[in-house]
């Protein structure tokens, strides 16, 4: 007797009068063939018109329960499984804990009530351009692929939690509505491949893949995440082997979650769309990633790009695009091998986060000069100066020893306008600045003693006659005084002519007498200064 008789027999004896629709079905599933219901006319095979669908195309969901969990007529399907095509299946499809050695794929198909595929193992699933209400399959088992694609749509939340998947998970041109709740919960599942939320994915509620471990990509160009005020993708603590794609058309509505990810290749967000104007737009916070960093071409955040205490391999692109204002980039605490930005990209003043950043160049590409990079530090919410440091560290390292200078100096300046310093230190810095550019240019201390040598030369040659010779041999002799105000200038330099002269008394109280002391309290200073910036000690 043939596979289609055995079961057809078997399945009246439990159903007792088969229909034609029951007919169809168990032969189709005995000799692995599509149960095929649609319609002669197309325009009537759309599932979200299967509310009109004759009993011709009605079937009861016991079916294939039955086939899938009797241990007679499982015997009967083949391996190509249940395969059904432009039915509406009435009824709950409740297959909790069952163990399907075939497949299961619906086309074009209307499944009226939940399914529930808890704890089951099975070959693979495909629900495709099938409409549903909620889906739980829960620490599911399945050796193959799971596809809910190509026109599938949910009304209510798929639950994922927990499953194990060999092959990939296909959530390509598909609808997930559950609007302010979760609409798709998969944390903590296994994908021993790729999981694809692309090309026409939508999700209206939350999408979760909290502690996942995938294989291959987690792949979400041109896919929309819709949940305003809440997380659009929760992907905290997610394993991925490859890559992460969130671009050419990715568009999130609500936050997207990375925090503690660890990513094997790149995290790539070109042309991608974040929003979550209140809040954190993208949360990566802890994350890894092997490879690079892609925010460039078009990319768009509106609020907070939080990336503290990332770790990037390689290099992490901020260019070509156009920011909004509330655009917030914080790289407090990341480290990153190669930044590679440019200015047009840059955050607006006070939306720069980038205390204790880290990274080992900048981009060939990326500007090196002093002026932008100065203007790039200035960003910041508030003054710090390790990122001032930190730069500097790097253009000396890339050669660019003269720019490096001037971002130190450009540090001391920002701690002096925005530090949170005294009014002392404020002075100090002040008096550094002016005096010898905080130990990195030793010039302009040299011009300051020039100053005073020539200034005390014209004040004490207007001045000659109220200086005495200190010994009767020169009272004859002329007075230099070039000479006498380099001599008392320069401390511990000794030419002479200031043992030979000292100012009379009648000039107690006079300026020259005041000026004097200012000029020897001056070239005591200045000439400490410069030594002190020679040897390293005023560098700040």
């Amino acid at each position: 007797m043939p596979n289609a008789e055995k079961l057809l027999e078997l399945a009246k004896a439990k159903f007792g009068e088969l229909s034609p629709v029951d007919d169809k079905f168990f032969r189709a599933a005995a000799v692995g063939e599509f149960a095929d219901y649609s319609s002669e006319d197309e325009s009537q095979n759309d599932p979200a018109t299967a509310n009109s669908w004759g009993s011709e195309r009605v079937l009861n969901a016991n079916r294939i329960v039955w086939v899938c969990t009797d241990k007679e007529a499982v015997k009967y399907a083949t391996h190509k499984g249940i395969m059904v095509e432009g039915a509406r299946i009435d009824s709950d499809l409740d297959l909790e804990e069952s163990i399907i050695p075939f497949r299961l794929l619906f086309g074009n198909c209307r499944i009226s009530s939940d399914i529930n595929l808890r704890r089951a193992e099975l070959r693979s699933l495909f629900l495709i351009n099938t409409h549903t209400k909620s889906i739980d399959v829960t620490c599911i088992k399945a050796r193959g692929d799971i596809y809910f694609q190509n026109g599938f749509k949910a009304s209510g939340e798929v639950c994922l939690p927990g499953a194990e998947i060999w092959g990939a998970l296909s959530c390509e041109k598909s609808q997930f509505a559950n609007k302010g709740k979760c609409a798709l919960n998969a944390d903590g599942i296994k994908v021993g491949g790729v999981i694809f939320l692309r090309n026409g994915f939508k999700a209206i509620g939350a999408v979760r893949l909290i502690g996942a471990v995938i294989g291959g990509d987690l792949d979400c160009e041109n896919g929309q995440f819709e949940n305003e005020n809440g997380d659009a993708l929760n992907a905290d603590g997610i394993k991925v082997g490859g890559g992460i794609h969130l671009r050419n058309g990715f568009k999130a509505i609500g936050e997207v979650s990375l925090r503690g990810a660890e990513i094997g290749g790149d995290l790539d967000c070109e042309n991608g769309q974040f929003e979550n104007e209140n809040g954190d737009a993208l949360s990566m916070p802890n994350i890894f990633i092997k490879g690079n960093v892609y925010m460039r071409e078009s990319f768009t955040a509106i609020g907070r790009v939080d990336m503290m205490t990332a770790h990037i391999q390689g290099l992490f692109q901020w260019r070509n695009f156009s920011l909004l204002e509330k655009v917030i980039l914080d790289l407090r605490s990341a480290k990153i091998c190669t930044l590679w930005d440019e200015e047009r990209s840059w955050p607006q003043k006070g939306n720069l986060y980038i205390d204790e950043l880290e990274y080992e160049r900048i981009a060939d590409e990326s500007p090196k000069d002093s002026e932008s990079r100065t203007k790039w530090l200035g960003l910041q919410h508030q003054y710090c100066p390790q990122p001032y440091e930190q730069l500097a560290s790097v253009l000396e390292k890339s050669g660019f020893e003269s720019d490096a200078k001037k971002i130190r100096i450009a540090k001391n300046w920002e701690m002096f306008k925005r530090g949170k310093i005294s009014y002392w230190e404020k002075l100090w810095l002040l008096f550094l600045g002016i005096t010898i550019g905080f130990g990195y240019r030793r010039w302009v201390t040299l011009a300051w003693m020039f100053l005073f040598i020539l200034m005390g030369w014209g004040i004490f040659c207007n001045s000659a006659d109220i200086f005495s010779p200190t010994n009767s041999l020169y009272a004859n002799g002329n007075f230099d005084p070039f000479g006498y105000s380099l001599d008392e200038f320069i401390p511990l330099v000794n030419i002479g002519v200031g043992d030979l002269w000292i100012l009379s008394k009648y000039s107690v109280g006079s300026f020259i007498y005041y000026y004097h002391w200012v000029h020897v309290f001056a070239g005591w200073i200045l000439t400490t200064l410069l030594v002190a910036s020679l040897t390293g000690l005023m560098k700040k």
